[in-house]
């Protein structure tokens, strides 16, 4: 009986880009672009700069690009760095039903290595598809809540698949290396939550971690190296090892007949991605109906995910603001915006932030609950806003923006743009934005790459 593993290589290396839906294609493309305006927008963090000027001052052979510097570095080390960039506002997509933050991990791969190998637009959209899928698969099978439950953070502890899929697959592994691959990369898996305890950095950096393990074991294994083939569901393997609720059934589950890309989500709000469609109702009833933070009596907000901040009022760093409901949603009706500009220390400290935060009260809603459960795609909320002159709205939305059932496509690129141009220029990040979203026509990235310089 074929493994899990001889599954995934079989997928990961027959895979071609013709093969690829045209919605697949753009909707890769979306996530790259996405990971990449994340990185430039989240270099200037103390986090990201300390983890940056870890891989510039180990140097090494200048292979491919630190995104927001003027050097190269080895591959391995500019994903790493580049991935710590990707998770470092925490606006990176997520995927509900794994509880996956997967193109932080596997674009600043494909990137990095295509660099080096001087690979096309083309093959880094397939090598990125084969990887997401592998990836997501995986972490169904560990059931995210029971994986949360013992620790871990499973974005990290499943990240080196995903990489090592696509690292594989752009240096042209066959079936039995790509195999080993995956034996390999399952002995890297790591990552653990405890940092929402106190607000330390370690989360930040877990994609780029993932990418440099994933890459670590598809090089090991294209020189040789073998890893156990039973590495996933083996006695000793990933699932018994990382969760007390595995789902092997999870891990082939229309394996090359559903491309994963097409249910993650673009976060539009630079917070928990269980918060993005609690934001988008509020913004669009301000909007609509005219009023404004000041003129609201009350809030409640009916959501499906058991999730909950430790210090939902009082954030004590801005990851635990992110982390917070009621802070998120003051955020957006002072700010009426809440990307990365938006979501500062010093406007979660002001007061009127924070007494607006109290007027929230958040509850699980048995019909948002059930809906979530039938299908985690759907992470909505039953809104209720309360106005000072007695007006109540109540809201309900299914879908989170640009998620499935709610594209918003041109709201990525405002995104990308908001966040890139700052950093780089208008100029570059248009011309950034314009070449990411025709990737299949690059013969090789480093006339995009170039362009992720500070001006």
């Amino acid at each position: 009986m074929r493994t899990a593993t001889e599954k995934f290589s079989e997928f990961a290396t027959r895979l071609t880009y013709d093969r690829l839906p045209g919605e697949v294609r753009t909707q890769v493309k979306k996530l790259i672009l996405d990971t990449i305006g994340c990185c430039i927008g989240g270099a200037s963090t103390p986090w990201s700069r300390v983890s940056t000027q870890f891989v510039l001052d180990e140097g090494g052979s200048a292979e491919a690009t630190v995104i927001c510097e003027g050097q190269k570095v080895p591959a391995d080390y500019a994903m790493m760095a580049n991935g710590a960039l990707a998770h470092s506002l925490d606006f990176d997509d997520v995927h509900h039903s794994s509880a996956l933050h997967i193109a932080g991990v596997i674009a600043p791969a494909a990137i990095a290595t295509a660099e080096k190998l001087g690979s096309t637009g083309k093959d880094i959209i397939t090598a990125f598809a084969a990887g997401f899928d592998v990836q997501h698969r995986i972490g169904m099978a560990l059931d995210p809540v029971a994986h949360y439950a013992q620790g871990f953070h499973p974005t990290c502890t499943t990240g080196p698949f995903g990489s090592a899929v696509t690292v594989g697959k752009l240096y042209g592994l066959d079936h039995g290396k790509m195999v080993n691959a995956l034996g390999i990369a399952g002995s890297t898996s790591s990552g653990l939550e405890e940092v929402v305890e106190d607000g330390t950095w370690t989360e930040r950096f877990h994609s780029g971690l993932a990418a440099y393990h994933g890459s670590l074991a598809a090089k090991l294994a294209r020189l040789g190296y073998t890893g156990p083939r039973t590495i996933i569901e083996g006695k000793r393997g990933f699932l018994r090892g990382f969760t007390t609720n595995p789902r092997p059934h999870e891990l082939d589950k229309e394996l090359g007949d559903v491309f994963e890309v097409m249910n993650t989500q673009i976060k539009l709000y630079a917070c928990c991605g269980t918060f993005q469609s609690p934001i988008d109702v509020l913004l669009t009833l301000m909007e609509k109906h005219r009023f404004n933070a000041e003129d609201v009596e009350e809030i409640k907000a009916g959501v499906g995910s058991d999730f909950s901040a430790t210090h939902p009022y009082d954030p004590v760093d801005l990851y635990d603001a992110q982390m917070s409901l009621p802070i998120s949603l003051a955020i957006a009706a002072f700010e009426r915006k809440v990307s990365a500009g938006e979501f500062t220390m010093d406007n979660v400290s002001r007061e009127e932030v924070k007494a607006f935060a109290r007027k929230v009260t958040r509850y699980t809603d048995p019909e948002v609950r059930q809906e979530h459960i039938e299908d985690p795609r759907k992470l909505g909320v039953i809104l209720n806003v309360k106005l000072k002159n007695g007006t109540t709205f109540n809201e309900r939305q299914s879908f989170p923006p640009d998620g499935p059932g709610n594209w918003a496509p041109k709201k990525v690129e405002e995104k990308f743009l908001d966040l890139a141009s700052p950093v780089i220029g208008d100029a570059k990040a248009t011309q950034a934005l314009d070449l990411l979203m025709s990737l299949e026509e690059a013969p090789q990235i480093t006339d995009i790459t170039k362009l992720f310089r500070p001006t």
